[in-house]
């Protein structure tokens, strides 16, 4: 089952020029991998960001985070941007759910759609 995750925040120190090149070298990684359907990263003129990411599934998502963390790319997300919210949308399993624990996500499961 396709999963989406959204997160919002702020810069830190207000580096946009990092995290536009964060974002091109990590969208380029995203581009090779197999189950991504989705890769937005949005950014405000007052240094909000939003990232917006989908899935075939969660074993697609979870090769995304690991190819992002042997390539130090997470470990610098993290430290250009603060993360005030963190949402996944779909059902996963609560491997899922304790991977991502740290960073609080608040988890919406479908109830209609068209």
């Amino acid at each position: 089952m396709a999963i989406k995750l959204l997160l919002h925040g702020k810069l830190r120190d207000g580096n946009a020029d990092g995290y536009r090149d964060l974002a091109a070298r990590a969208t380029a990684l995203a581009r090779e991998e197999e189950g991504t359907l989705e890769y937005k990263w949005l950014l405000s003129d007052d240094g909000h960001i939003v990232n917006a990411d989908g899935y075939t599934d969660e074993s697609a998502m979870f090769a995304h985070v690991g190819d992002m963390t042997d390539r130090g790319l997470l470990e610098e997300y993290v430290g250009l941007v603060e993360i005030e919210g963190f949402y996944v949308f779909g059902s996963v399993s609560d491997e899922t759910r304790k991977a991502l624990a740290d960073f609080n996500p608040i988890y919406y499961s479908l109830v209609e759609t068209l």
